[in-house]
C-alpha cells in the first residue's frame, strides 16, 4: 500500500478550514458601541439638566407686586414727594422746612394706610378711602403748590391775608395726618373708618378749586 506524502495531507486539512475575515473579530465590539454611544449622550444630557436646575435655583426669580395705592391716590403722593423737595431746599425758613417734614410724614401715612387696607380691610373699605383722599389729598396739593404756600413764604408782600392762609394750609395739612394715623388704628383694630377732617379753610379759597381742578384735569380725572 503506497502511503500519501505528508505534505498532501497537511494541504487536505488546511483545505478544510474555513478562511477568517477581517470582520469576524470585530463582531462583538461592533454590536456593543451603539450602547456605549447612547449611554454617553444620555449622561450628557443628565449632567445638562441638573446644571441648568441648579442655576435656576440659584437666581432668584422677579416677584411681580401689584401696588397696593389706587392709582389716583399713587399719584399725589408722587406729587406730595415732589413738593416736600421745594420746601427742604427753601434754606433760612423755619415754616417750610417744618412744612416739608410734615409732608413727608403725610405722604407715608398715605401709603401705610392703603397697604394695611389692601392686607387686612374689606374691599369697600378700600373704596372709601380712595373716595376720601382722593378728593383731599388733591385739595391739599393745590395748596402746597409754589404757586400758593411757597409763595406765601416767600413773597408775603404779595398776598392778601398771608399770615392766616400759611395757617390754613398747615392746620389742613397736620389735620389730614392725624385723621389718617387714626384710619390705620381703625384698621389695625378692625374698625370701619371714620372720617371727620373737612378741610372747609381750604375750600372756601377760590384760587385753590381752580388750581385743585387744574390738577384732576392733569390727572385724567
Amino acid at each position: 500500500m503506497t502511503r500519501s506524502p505528508p505534505s498532501s495531507r497537511r494541504c487536505s486539512r488546511s483545505s478544510t478550514r474555513r478562511p477568517r475575515r477581517r470582520g469576524d473579530r470585530g463582531g462583538a465590539g461592533d454590536a456593543i458601541l451603539p450602547v456605549v454611544i447612547g449611554g454617553v449622550v444620555l449622561a450628557a444630557a443628565a449632567g445638562t439638566a441638573i446644571v441648568l436646575f441648579l442655576r435656576r435655583r440659584r437666581t432668584p426669580k422677579a416677584v411681580a407686586t401689584a401696588d397696593p395705592l389706587p392709582p389716583a391716590i399713587r399719584l399725589r403722593v408722587n406729587r406730595l414727594r415732589e413738593l416736600r423737595v421745594d420746601y427742604a431746599t427753601l434754606q433760612g425758613d423755619t415754616v417750610a422746612a417744618e412744612t416739608a417734614a410734615a409732608i413727608d410724614m403725610l405722604a407715608s401715612h398715605v401709603e401705610q394706610l392703603f397697604v394695611r387696607l389692601d392686607a387686612k380691610a374689606e374691599a369697600d373699605q378700600v373704596m372709601l378711602a380712595e373716595a376720601e383722599y382722593a378728593d383731599k389729598l388733591a385739595r391739599l396739593v393745590a395748596a402746597l403748590e409754589p404757586d400758593y404756600l411757597l409763595d406765601l413764604l416767600t413773597r408775603p408782600d404779595l398776598w392778601d391775608s398771608p399770615q392766616e392762609r400759611v395757617d390754613e394750609v398747615r392746620e389742613a395739612l397736620a389735620g389730614l395726618t392725624t385723621q389718617i394715623v387714626d384710619n390705620i388704628k381703625q384698621v389695625n383694630a378692625r374698625k370701619g373708618l371714620l372720617f371727620q377732617v373737612s378741610l372747609d379753610s381750604l375750600i372756601g379759597r377760590s384760587e385753590l378749586r381752580d388750581w385743585e381742578r387744574q390738577f384732576k384735569d392733569g390727572a385724567g380725572e
